[in-house]
């Protein structure tokens, strides 16, 4: 029996702590199939908290695409922590041809 992968799931959570005490918060997801290098599927969410707890909405967005903004280096950040999950699903291949 032959194990085959049907998807996999990407996620990086990276955390932005600025000098100022304002924190950006950048959510990367990628979704591919089988051994496909490319993704099917890609989101970047980016929420910027400033020191009182509430979201900056002119610096937060979402994007279908990942594109970098050019004006998000305005400050210098002292510390950067990244998490990455990734998840396989197999499936299991019962038919040999």
């Amino acid at each position: 029996m032959e194990f085959v992968i049907a998807t996999r799931e990407m996620e990086i959570l990276e955390t932005f702590y600025y000098n100022d005490g304002c924190t950006k918060k950048i959510k990367f997801y990628e979704m591919y199939t089988g051994y496909m290098k490319t993704p099917v599927l890609r989101f970047k969410i980016v929420r910027f908290i400033l020191s009182d707890g509430t979201i900056d909405d002119d610096r937060s967005y979402d994007s279908r695409l990942i594109n970098d903004k050019g004006e998000e280096f305005d400050t210098e950040y002292e510390k950067l922590d990244v998490l990455t999950f990734i998840t396989i699903y197999y499936m299991m291949d019962v038919q040999k041809l």
